[in-house]
């Protein structure tokens, strides 16, 4: 990875960067899923010049399959009353793109903090704004968020209210102004009489104090760097897994789900079929008897591509695993995430065709150790049960010479494996393996 690129950003370089349609997401990403405490926590580190971690892009060709939008938020459709999705920035077809693989988090709480980025409808929680508050004497305390339904009962909708009440809008009052402007106009503000109850100013220090506050505030938003890493277009999305592995990113980072679902989306979306889109599928598994519970896109993902990993692991007669990174394919033998990326599209094809069998299997470990159904919350290995329904799957697509065994059997055996286990609170998957 000698030719990866590294450079930085600034706040208004983000907002560049996202505005002009430059910086895109793939659809397979998750949605925005930070809370305002999150945002408000990265908004109080670019104030104070903190670090505040990095994006990875992946620089797109004009011939690129790869699906890409604008960052989003969750909204509701002022038309239908539907749920819906708010993109930031004008529609525009930018002359160089780059899908955001890492960062779309940070990026998007950046547009909404500082661009004023929130949803329409009041009822959701991203419909609010962000304030620096100035009469704050703790620095550590400074960002405030308020819901629209507040902004207009205080009046904060009008630039001498906010002086007046030193609450000042992260994100201009006044469409399209340019930061610098923004923040020397609140400097030339605090200096007017007008903007005060009765017309009086704060006392001279205090004014000093808000100043310094202001001037701070605008410092860091210019001059905070965001470390930016750029993977060449020639990398294919196994070199990108690579990368994952090794670059060391903080925040909301892609997941190795994530990683899978750009996998099986990529090659799938080209057919005439629907693409595989693995985190709507766990959840409409998740509906199914025997897997209620246990598969859900957003409660321990892994788990099921762990589970369908072990099926393959389990399998004699099964397609050849995918190579990760640009060596040669090597067996798949484990359920560590190195493994799971190796799991081959066609074998997933294979377990979402009989994804009724996978949670009949599922219910069926249950019901073997407990008698009943439970979610994989509650279970002290859950990862155990991957081993019982490789095992049945194995005996249901392999030829029958390969197990001499019948499911009573297996069942006899792994309730004893699983309970010698939870009692001894260890995990031998070797008793049973071996």
């Amino acid at each position: 990875m000698s030719d990866l690129k590294v450079h930085h950003s600034t706040v208004p370089g983000v907002l560049d960067s996202l505005r002009r349609g430059e910086w895109l997401v793939p659809q397979f990403q998750r949605d925005f899923v930070w809370t305002t405490d999150q945002v408000s926590s990265l908004v109080q580190s670019i104030l104070e010049a903190r670090p505040i971690g990095m994006v990875t892009l992946w620089e797109q060709s004009d011939s690129s399959q790869l699906n890409l939008e604008r960052v989003s938020i969750p909204d509701q459709d002022s038309a239908t009353r539907t749920a819906s999705l708010l993109y930031f920035g004008p529609q525009v077809q930018a002359s160089k793109k780059f899908a955001l693989l890492d960062g779309r988090q940070r990026c998007t709480a950046i547009a909404m903090a500082f661009a004023g980025f929130r949803a329409t409808h009041g009822l959701y929680r991203y419909s609010g704004r962000y304030f620096l508050d100035v009469k704050q004497s703790d620095p550590r305390k400074r960002v405030k968020y308020l819901r629209e339904t507040d902004i207009r009962r205080q009046g904060l909708d009008s630039d001498a209210t906010c002086v007046g009440q030193g609450l000042f809008p992260l994100a201009s009052n006044t469409p399209d102004e340019p930061i610098l402007s923004q923040w020397m106009r609140y400097l030339q503000a605090l200096e007017k009489p007008e903007n005060y109850r009765d017309h009086q100013l704060p006392p001279r220090d205090e004014i000093q104090r808000r100043n310094k506050i202001l001037q701070d505030a605008f410092e860091g938003i210019v001059k905070t760097k965001l470390a930016v890493y750029v993977v060449p277009e020639k990398y294919s999305l196994a070199d990108i897994c690579d990368i994952f592995e090794t670059l060391n990113t903080t925040g909301t980072k892609v997941s190795t789900v994530d990683l899978i679902h750009s996998w099986l989306y990529a090659e799938t979306s080209s057919n005439d079929a629907e693409p595989f889109l693995l985190r709507d599928w766990f959840d409409d598994l998740g509906q199914r008897n025997g897997a209620i519970g246990w598969a859900s896109s957003s409660d321990r993902p892994e788990l099921v591509a762990q589970i369908v990993t072990a099926c393959h692991v389990a399998l004699i007669d099964k397609p050849q695993p995918r190579p990760v990174g640009r060596g040669r394919p090597e067996p798949i033998t484990s359920v560590k995430s190195g493994d799971l990326l190796a799991v081959p599209t066609s074998h997933w094809q294979s377990v979402k065709t009989h994804d009724e069998m996978l949670a009949r299997f599922l219910g069926d470990a249950q019901h073997v150790v407990a008698e009943g159904y439970f979610p994989w919350s509650i279970c002290p290995y859950p990862v155990a049960i991957g081993i019982y329904v490789a095992l049945r799957w194995h005996a249901e697509f392999d030829r029958s010479d390969t197990h001499p065994w019948a499911p009573e059997d297996l069942n006899a055996l792994f309730r004893a494996f699983f309970w010698r286990n939870a009692l001894t609170r260890r995990y031998d998957q070797g008793f049973l393996t071996g």
